[in-house]
């Protein structure tokens, strides 16, 4: 074998020539092929290994970027509205409360992205304040603006019980119970909007379905470990009377002082489009 090797001629390197010029940018030995350029086999050594190593990143860069857009696009947004939101269109003029519900919003925001602590935020109040707004504004600034790749998930949680439903008649699968759960389940943030919504169309004390009490449990049961963003117009007092015990203590673990609370004192923005 190694006779075979000593035997072979390669003609191309005939043709390298060692050159006293020095490399201007590190000063070794340059060298030319040919007729061809001289040129200096260290300093392009590294820029051909650079070349790799950037489009190594632009790759792991295009696979955070489709990650963050695809799972957001999966939304669960019965208010198409929100989807242009974000917190510069929030308008902190309306009252002092909605100013430092807003500021509260954008430190907690900072917070996730700022910290590997894990915690939950409560949004409470009336309809019409904002709370939809501030919650979909954080998650889309997270999703954005995250260092590390994170998925993040805003899910009308009204709606998802309702398509959850419409699966037995013939619905799309992908919104079944058990694939909302997993789905809602894994992703890194999630904001459960309006919760509560869903069994208080006609009365404020009447308990969730069990339908709807089973799909915010296994939720809230897989994501223990992971940051969830709850909107709601009930009480922690009416949340407990609405759900068992056991789901809303989940939703409070890792709460902390991460609440924002809306009153009268911000007035309910949909009945300035009330036609009479």
């Amino acid at each position: 074998m190694m006779t075979y090797f000593k035997s072979m001629h390669f003609s191309l390197l005939d043709k390298v020539h060692t050159l006293p010029d020095k490399c201007p940018q590190c000063g070794r030995t340059l060298i030319q092929v040919g007729n061809n350029d001289p040129f200096c086999q260290y300093c392009t050594k590294k820029k051909m290994n650079q070349r790799v190593l950037d489009k190594e990143r632009e790759y792991r860069e295009s696979i955070i970027r489709r990650t963050k857009t695809d799972v957001i696009k999966r939304s669960i947004i019965e208010d198409q509205s929100l989807e242009n939101v974000n917190f510069d269109s929030f308008d902190t003029s309306v009252s002092d409360e909605a100013k430092a519900n807003y500021d509260l919003a954008v430190k907690f925001t900072r917070e996730y992205l700022n910290s590997s602590n894990v915690f939950n935020v409560f949004i409470s109040g009336g309809a019409g304040r904002g709370k939809s707004h501030l919650a979909y504004s954080m998650l889309k600034y997270i999703n954005k603006n995250s260092d590390k790749p994170v998925t993040c998930l805003f899910v009308d949680f009204a709606e998802a019980v309702q398509r959850a439903k419409a699966v037995f008649n013939g619905g799309d699968p992908k919104y079944s119970s058990e694939n909302l759960i997993n789905f809602c389940g894994k992703v890194d943030y999630l904001v459960i909007d309006d919760l509560g919504k869903e069994a208080t169309y006609q009365n404020i004390d009447k308990e969730a379905t069990n339908f709807a009490q089973n799909l915010i449990f296994g939720i809230t049961q897989r994501r223990q470990d992971k940051n969830t963003i709850v909107t709601t117009n009930l009480t922690s007092k009416q949340l407990r009377t609405v759900y068992n015990d056991s789901i809303v203590s989940r939703l409070f673990k890792n709460l902390g002082n991460h609440i924002i609370k809306f009153t009268d004192k911000t007035p309910d923005s949909r009945r300035k489009r009330d036609p009479f």
